[in-house]
């Protein structure tokens, strides 16, 4: 039992017990420390002598109104109901409804062995007599989680081992330690990994997102060579070997790792080929078919070096794991298979593996060869991996000579089948049967071609798959989105194939497009691979509900997570506006009777009614959003749709005003994002946001023609940006002026501790332009002191949170890493503290780079990763185009703003929205900026160089609809130029507003020329 499977909140010491009067209420607190949202008993303990009627609270929500507690002559303990909490700070509030009562002990409990077997009342008159609640817990042993014994965990271990969902078996994958490559898949449809060492790991393709498949013995490429006059050589396309199989290895792989796409070159010595393979999967913006297809391509290159013919051949093996998966919501249905848990992050996975009936057969498909892997056991009780995949070479023609093998025994007949390939590069043999307990099969096909001197030749093979059934954790199937576009994997494999080359093309567009940019290497490659969660993280159900996944592997199947998505909504805005809109909606649609908004939209479940958040920053993060939503795209009807919800958000978060100072309060029951901390009253971070929150709320009503709530949110903006200057602004430390992290008026407390996210609400308002109303010499100010504490702190590898005004730079120890490069790093460099903001993005991505693709949430100041794989926020990185560029694409008022913040004289960069691509040339020199725009790519219209094409059904319009450029001039400028002809511009301050109509053709450029005077 755990630490937090229970809370006693009577007796305490000094209070061995509590006498409620009738109408009277006991507020408790509480801190549930785990990620996840539990189901907890709650149970009191006394002598009641008539019935008593109770009423029970969690965070201001009632859950029973009045709860009958029958009489009893005898004390002994009745449970009064349950509820459920997520990890933060609670408040539970207990009331006498119909008479006075007195409670001997009160217990909020996971266990109820612990109070049904007696132990509770045994430490009952310990705890009431003063001792310490966690010294008598320890000594019961009830601390700790249960321990396996070393017997079975050696044996859960094997079997997680044998099953594939370890590599090693002295070890629970936990923590970062497990294989880590470059996620190929789809946008809710799984994915397949490839790691630098040449290795298919981290398999999700069986609806098992949050328990990857990390080893498979039957699943690798192959390559074997001879030239006419020579012997022949053969290597496993590896330089790792997980499975065991013995087989030779190469000896080094050049690996280029860009989502979604992988290029690996192999070197082995004496190895007559030379054998490169490029990877990739669909990722194809605006266009939901093409980003969600379940197949992969791998498309070797197979070149003779030498003077001489030569033969080549290319295997690609893969392992029949139907009947294997995992989730963190629910266990295995199998009768015949004891369940098994793994570790991957502080909460259990659940793990299965049956394979009895699986096997493979040959098939033909349009004149291609390939092998199609299914079973003929059915579910065994787990439909979620039950479906089947699809192995097609794509070469054919009398010059390339495929074989296959269509079922081997990765166990025992590995070595045979590889002794045959490299024999002749040939695959041969008699096929094995059905899968067993015993016999895990696998399929393989190999492509032989013959090559003159200096010849190159491609061999492609596709891999697809169809799932179709995804249980939630009511054990409803959800179903995938994909399986609307194709009902089976030989459908995917074909039109993967026959679309191959132009989705390659549109895939990479956004990758071409930051390479033609000037961003350094390391930055260009961090921003593509930060992208993963879009495959990794997401869920998209068969009737089109879209959410992604906070932590998979860590968070059980949390979905949406409304506050984490602020910092990494861009993607979604940017990319794929019709998903963004989705999940927003969704997210109304679940708003809480009180108008609050949730902080997720259920756990391994989508949740239908009404659902409560507790966290003001979840309210601010839901209308930011919106708002940005609307503006990116000039959605109106979207807007219409959201705006009576955004003010319900606003009237929930004004009634949580206790000390009346026109700021959200915090504390035991109303948190925050950062929920491994505890604040209290009037939090910098949370106000920061509201009073962004009011500005864009301004906006709003007044495109709404809502004048009375357009006065109303500027005059509460007024007053609380005075009132956070009044009771957090603090400059009496020698080290400079910053917010304090927290006043609370109420009970007294304040923390003048520096907090990294003090002016989160800022970076937003800088975004989408508006004027937040706190002094800009104080906010850049507090940016120079935070960059001092908590950003260039020697010996802390990253960032740290938050750190005493006394210097102690360790005592909070760990930092949210994605909040930092936004809430910090982003509006350093929007107030042209460039190179302050630049060194966070720096810090992670050096502490990052060699697990790109499964970055976390939390890390220590020492670097080392403390929990969360897999985490939603990572594409937060993406919010420094916009940044950098100062780039505001305003699609509802029609204007578009570049406002460049650069170290250096010149910026070349790619901007991105929903409505248009254009590349900047910016050059500022002796007096004169120069912008020279191209346009990439209008989403909706016509392709432009990058290679994208329009969806069959745009996902946003067709019209551009600009009519004004705000541009940025740190000069008087007495003439403005578009392609050499003097323009009308108004200049006020270093802004130059240009009015005129901005609608160019795709590939068209434009130069616009500011002089100075």
């Amino acid at each position: 039992m755990e630490q937090n499977s229970f809370f006693w909140l009577v007796p305490r010491c000094g209070q061995p017990s509590l006498t409620l009067k009738k109408g009277e209420e006991a507020a408790f607190d509480f801190i549930q420390c785990f990620d996840g949202r539990f189901s907890y008993d709650v149970w009191v303990y006394g002598l009641m002598e008539q019935d008593v009627n109770l009423g029970l609270s969690l965070d201001g929500q009632v859950l029973y109104s009045s709860m009958r507690l029958q009489a009893s002559g005898q004390k002994c303990w009745r449970q009064l109901g349950n509820l459920q909490a997520t990890k933060g700070e609670h408040r539970a509030l207990v009331r006498a409804v119909n008479r006075d009562c007195v409670l001997e002990g009160l217990l909020i409990c996971r266990n109820a062995g612990y109070v049904q077997d007696g132990t509770a009342t045994e430490h009952l008159p310990l705890i009431a007599c003063g001792r310490d609640i966690l010294q008598v817990l320890q000594e019961a042993g009830l601390l700790e989680q249960q321990r396996e014994t070393a017997e079975e965990k050696l044996s859960r271990l094997k079997r997680l081992d044998k099953y594939g969902f370890l590599e090693r078996p002295d070890q629970d994958a936990s923590e970062g330690r497990c294989r880590c490559g470059v996620p190929m898949g789809g946008i809710g449809a799984g994915k397949i990994e490839l790691d630098k060492e040449g290795v298919l790991t981290a398999i999700t393709i069986n609806n098992n997102c949050e328990v990857p498949i990390y080893k498979t013995r039957g699943s690798f490429f192959g390559a074997w060579a001879r030239p006419v006059a020579g012997g022949s050589a053969a290597m496993l396309l590896q330089t790792a070997d997980p499975g065991g199989t013995g087989l030779p290895l190469a000896d080094a792989i050049d690996f280029q790792g860009r989502f979604p796409r992988a290029g690996l070159t192999y070197y082995k010595e004496s190895f007559p080929a030379r054998i490169s393979l490029q990877a990739f999967s669909g990722l194809v913006p605006y266009d939901q078919k093409e980003s969600l297809l379940p197949a992969v391509t791998y498309e070797f290159t197979v070149e003779n070096p030498g003077e001489q013919e030569l033969e080549a051949a290319v295997l690609f093996s893969f392992e029949n794991l139907i009947g294997t998966g995992g989730s963190m919501a629910f266990q295995s249905k199998n009768p015949d298979y004891a369940p098994t848990f793994i570790m991957n992050s502080w909460n259990p996975g659940y793990v299965w593996c049956d394979r009895r009936g699986n096997r493979q057969q040959r098939i033909s498909l349009e004149g291609k060869e390939g092998i199609l892997f299914d079973t003929v056991g059915g579910d065994h009780g787990d439909p979620a991996s039950l479906g089947d995949y699809t192995l097609l070479c794509a070469e054919s023609g009398p010059d390339v000579e495929i074989s296959c093998i269509e079922s081997f025994d990765v166990w025992k007949d590995t070595g045979k089948m590889w002794e045959d390939f490299a024999l002749d590069g040939v695959l041969r043999g008699a096929a094995s049967p059905c899968g067993t307990e015993e016999v895990y099969p696998a399929g393989a096909m190999a492509a032989k071609v013959r090559l003159a001197p200096h010849e190159q030749r491609k061999i492609a093979f596709i891999f697809a798959w169809n799932m179709p059934c995804y249980p939630d954790v009511s054990g409803r199937n959800m179903g995938v989105y994909y399986s609307n576009f194709f009902s089976s994997s030989r459908e995917a494999a074909l039109y993967m194939d026959k679309n191959r080359r132009r989705i390659y093309e549109e895939t990479t567009a956004f990758e071409r497009c930051l390479k033609k940019s000037s961003l350094p290497e390391w930055l260009q490659e961090k921003l593509i691979n930060d992208r993963f969660p879009i495959y990794t993280c997401s869920w998209f159900t068969k009737d089109g509900k879209f959410s992604i996944n906070e932590a998979p592997a860590g968070m059980m199947g949390c979905l949406g997570t409304m506050d984490q998505r602020l910092a990494c909504n861009s993607l979604y805005t940017n990319f794929y506006p019709a998903l963004d809109d989705t999940e927003l909606t969704l997210f109304a649609r679940v708003q809480g009777e009180d108008g609050s908004i949730s902080h997720d939209l259920g756990f391994g479940e989508f949740v239908e009614g009404p659902r409560k958040g507790n966290w003001s920053d979840l309210c601010s993060s839901f209308i930011l959003q919106v708002y940005k939503h609307y503006l990116y795209t000039g959605n109106r009807d979207f807007l219409e749709r959201m705006y009576e919800n955004v003010k319900r958000a606003v009237s929930y978060q004004l009634s949580t005003d206790d000390d009346k100072n026109g700021i959200p309060d915090v504390g035991a029951g109303r948190g925050t994002t950062y929920d491994t901390y505890h604040w209290y009253g009037t939090s910098a971070f949370v106000a920061s946001l509201w009073i962004a929150e009011l500005a864009v709320c301004e906006r709003m009503a007044l495109t709404m023609g809502d004048d009375s709530f357009a006065e109303d949110c500027k005059r509460r903006r007024a007053y609380a940006c005075e009132q956070m200057e009044k009771e957090l602004w603090t400059d009496r430390y020698p080290f400079g002026g910053y917010y304090k992290n927290y006043h609370d008026a109420l009970g007294g407390r304040v923390s003048e501790n520096c907090f990294i996210a003090q002016l989160a609400g800022e970076w937003f308002a800088d975004l989408v332009d508006v004027e937040s109303g706190l002094p800009k010499e104080r906010v850049r100010e507090a940016l120079s002191t935070v960059y001092e504490r908590n950003v260039d702190i020697r010996d802390v590898v990253i960032m740290n949170d938050e750190t005493t005004p006394e210097g102690d730079f360790f005592g909070f120890g760990y930092t949210f890493l994605q909040y930092d490069e936004v809430y910090y790093g982003c509006l350093a460099v929007y107030r042209d503290l460039i190179r302050e903001g630049m060194r966070v993005f720096e810090k992670v991505w050096q502490r990052t780079k060699d697990m790109q693709w499964n970055i976390g949430l939390t890390y220590y100041t020492d670097g080392r990763f403390c929990g969360l794989p897999y985490y939603m926020t990572n594409p937060a990185s993406l919010f420094l185009l916009d940044a950098l560029s100062g780039w505001l694409p305003d699609a509802a008022d029609g204007v578009l703003k570049i406002f460049p913040h650069i170290p250096d004289e010149r910026l070349v960069l790619p901007l991105f929205s929903p409505r248009i691509w254009l590349m900047l040339d910016y050059e500022k020199k002796d007096g004169r900026a120069v912008y020279g725009l191209e346009v990439l790519w209008l989403p909706g219209g016509q392709a432009a160089e990058v290679g994208t094409a329009s969806p069959e059904e745009p996902e946003t319009p067709e019209a551009l609809g600009f009519s004004a450029l705000v541009l940025r001039a740190d000069f008087a400028v007495r003439r403005a130029l578009v392609d050499g002809v003097a323009a009308e511009f108004v200049q006020d301050g270093n802004r130059v507003i240009l009015h005129t109509d901005f609608a160019p053709a795709v590939g068209e450029k434009i130069v616009m020329v500011l002089e100075g005077r």
